[in-house]
């Protein structure tokens, strides 16, 4: 079976590496997380959310809770964050 597919957004806004990227369980969100120290999010049309999640290190993981309401991200300094979503 071959698929193809198109581009349907392109989100810029990480200034070094994406190390992650997440959906949420509805579809709506989108969040990334990257070496700039931030896990930046997006709606699914590719609209930034105005500010950023900042770690002090490198961002690795990042994944949504089931209900989608939270948001845990991991650095590499061994520090997880758990971010709730309003």
């Amino acid at each position: 079976m071959i698929y193809q597919s198109k581009e349907r957004n392109r989100l810029e806004g990480h200034t070094d590496t994406v190390n992650d990227v997440s959906i949420s369980p509805d579809g709506n969100i989108i969040a990334s997380a990257s070496s700039d120290q931030t896990v930046r999010l997006w709606t699914k049309e590719g609209k930034p959310f105005k500010k950023p999640l900042q770690h002090k290190h490198t961002v690795l993981a990042v994944s949504f809770s089931h209900d989608g309401k939270l948001i845990a991200s991991g650095d590499n300094d061994g520090v997880i964050k758990i971010w709730k979503l309003n």
